[in-house]
């Protein structure tokens, strides 16, 4: 079994430019709460009872809140996340490369006789 080319070309041609635009969008919605993360130290502190109160939410205590927050800020904002976001660019290759091939691949004649047919009658 082997998969066709067409679908795993578009693929590779979309991840690319689909990931980052997916990090972005996280930190975006994560705006400063990406910023200021409080540790586990800081929940055992004498500033515990204000972390508590500030960082909640109307559907998740301060400690789950914080966690979401840990876990997008690994995502885009740590050293790997921001390697990760480089890595899923390029992995497949050179875009412009990658792009001609998708290009030259794709079966232009049925669509072509359409027009022609359709749309240029003399």
């Amino acid at each position: 079994m082997l998969p066709k080319k067409e679908p795993l070309l578009a693929a590779i041609q979309t991840f690319p430019r689909v990931y980052p635009r997916m990090i972005e969008i996280l930190q975006l919605l994560g705006a400063s709460g990406l910023i200021s993360i409080p540790t586990e130290k800081d929940f055992n502190s004498d500033i515990n009872k204000e972390l508590t109160q500030y960082l909640q939410s109307f559907t998740k205590n301060a400690k789950d809140r914080v966690k979401l927050f840990r876990l997008a800020w690994d995502t885009c904002m740590s050293a790997f996340g921001s390697r990760q976001v480089l890595y899923e660019r390029y992995f497949f290759g050179d875009p412009v490369r990658l792009s001609d091939d998708l290009y030259g691949i794709y079966e232009r004649k049925k669509l072509m006789d359409r027009i022609e047919k359709d749309f240029l009658r003399d």
